[in-house]
């Protein structure tokens, strides 16, 4: 489980990142 939880945990991290450089304009190119 807290393996699942970590996975989890760091994609929303990931998009909370994401979200935040897009609202101060920078772009992300993958």
């Amino acid at each position: 489980m807290r393996e699942k939880i970590g996975i989890i945990g760091a994609g929303v991290v990931g998009t909370a990142v994401g979200v935040v450089l897009k609202n101060k304009g920078y772009e992300i190119t993958s």
